[in-house]
């Protein structure tokens, strides 16, 4: 026999006891406010009786006492005051009953609302908490059996192994998704460590030249000491209104420099010229010529050596100072071997290159201003000593200390860390000759059309008066001209 319809009467059972006993509970306050009621009226009736029986009785009391002729007024003004006392002992004994009953009753109220409050507060989380109610079973009839509880048992089975097989489905997938994951994280480290070690690679090989705008640099130790210069635009060529301005520095013309380069941080030395030609076996054009005079220019010295080549320049030179006597193809040589050294594109600087490193940012006629009476802090340029010297010639109104030219370097640099750009030795460009700037590269290459028989050569030197001592004076001289005013700069193209 089932024996589950039985537990199901009895459950029921306790349910309605259950019930009843609950709403009992909710009603007890009331009924003891009621109770609490009475028993205060009760107690007022048996106090207002007492009064009353004290009252006659103190009455007969008195009427024994009195002597037969008393007036008969005095026990009734008496008992009405007596009666007066009681009524208003009554009174202030109801008002405070009233409010105590008062105060009772706002307490329970309180009660029952903070009960109340719990009771839905409970009930809400049961519903929350609990499943969900089924609905009661309808009657059915008794031809029409219920379904067994073992089909029911086996659904409720089924049911939670559908779960668990849901469950583990999710978790397997939850585990596959965090392995991909970590399959991913693991291939980009790996991907990571690659390009560290290339990076690593790289920079072992690569140059230690940064790019960095000012960053000085050497390719090797006997190398020229390198500036890198940052890219810009510039305008380049002077105003017609620039003191000592020549007719072949216009019409001036917006130029950008798109690519990075270096620039010598000085001119090239005598020491670094002779390590080539000690390494190359190679000789100037100076050494070539035939004639007893290789080289031009002027012997200013008393009793000195005929001007021959960059060995014999017809002045007094150390290793630091610029080499003299290179022609533009001397020059060209030199940066062709540097380059072979070390594997760098090493070059002359075009014109456009060399005036945007000389100007630095600036607009004005010098690098450090207009006033040519500064020169001297900048410059090796004819300055008084050449008066001192010679006693003719225009001069800067200043004295630097040389006449000929000075070591390398030794003057203050410009805004991109150049020394020498104006002063000490005309250095050769890249360019071709032009006599004007109308059609010429506006990107900063070099200008290889027009006469390139000639080359343009920029800067001034240790002979140049004020008119030419300018960021925009242009000379010019057949690629093979050789003399002790001119040296050169290299450029060097950075990757």
């Amino acid at each position: 026999m089932d024996k589950k319809p039985e537990a199901l009467d009895l459950a029921k059972i306790d349910a309605d006891e259950f019930a009843r006993l609950e709403a009992q509970a909710r009603q007890r306050p009331a009924l003891e406010h009621e109770a609490q009621a009475d028993r205060e009226e009760q107690a007022r009736r048996e106090a207002l009786e007492r009064t009353w029986r004290e009252q006659e009785e103190y009455n007969r009391a008195v009427s024994e006492l009195k002597p037969p002729r008393a007036s008969r007024r005095a026990p009734t003004i008496l008992a009405a005051l007596v009666l007066a006392a009681g009524i208003v002992a009554a009174v202030v004994y109801s008002y405070q009953a009233e409010r105590e009953r008062v105060a009772e009753a706002a307490a329970l109220r309180i009660a029952a609302e903070s009960l109340a409050r719990r009771e839905a507060e409970e009930s809400a989380r049961k519903a929350d908490t609990a499943p969900a109610p089924k609905p009661e079973p309808r009657a059915v009839p008794e031809a029409v059996e219920s379904p067994p509880a073992a089909a029911r048992s086996d659904e409720a089975k089924q049911a939670a192994a559908e779960k668990t097989r849901a469950l583990a489905l999710k978790i397997k997938e939850e585990a596959r998704r965090q392995a991909e994951l970590a399959a991913q994280a693991q291939a980009m480290a790996r991907a990571e460590e690659r390009a560290k070690l290339v990076a690593a690679k790289s920079v072992q090989e690569a140059p230690r030249a940064a790019q960095k705008p000012g960053t000085v640099f050497q390719d090797c130790p006997d190398c020229p000491r390198m500036v890198v210069i940052p890219v810009g635009e510039f305008v380049m060529g002077s105003p017609a209104s620039e003191s000592g301005r020549g007719t072949d520095e216009g019409p001036q013309r917006q130029m950008a420099i798109a690519q990075p380069y270096a620039l010598g941080r000085g001119e090239v030395t005598v020491a670094e010229f002779r390590r080539f030609v000690e390494e190359s076996g190679y000789k100037t054009e100076a050494e070539r010529d035939a004639r007893a005079q290789g080289c031009s220019g002027f012997i200013y010295e008393a009793g000195s050596q005929p001007v021959t080549s960059w060995r014999n320049p017809g002045l007094a030179q150390a290793d630091s100072h610029p080499v003299l006597c290179v022609s533009w193809n001397d020059a060209r040589a030199y940066a062709q071997w540097l380059s072979k050294k070390t594997g760098k594109r090493y070059r002359l600087p075009t014109e456009a290159e060399w005036e945007f490193g000389a100007r630095a940012g600036s607009a004005s006629a010098r690098y450090w201003g207009e006033d040519p009476g500064q020169a001297c802090k900048y410059a090796n340029v004819a300055d008084q000593s050449r008066i001192q010297t010679w006693g003719f010639g225009q001069k800067h109104e200043c004295t630097d200390g040389h006449y000929f030219t000075a070591p390398v370097a030794g003057y203050a640099p410009n805004r991109f860390g150049l020394y020498d750009m104006l002063g000490n030795v005309w250095e050769w460009t890249e360019d071709c000759w032009n006599a004007g700037y109308a059609g010429a590269p506006s990107d900063g290459s070099a200008w290889l059309a027009g006469d390139c028989a000639q080359r343009v050569s920029r800067g001034g030197s240790w002979s140049t008066v004020p008119r030419f001592a300018r960021s925009a004076t242009r000379h010019k001289n057949t690629a093979d001209h050789r003399d002790n005013l001119t040296g050169f700069r290299l450029a060097r193209t950075l990757d």
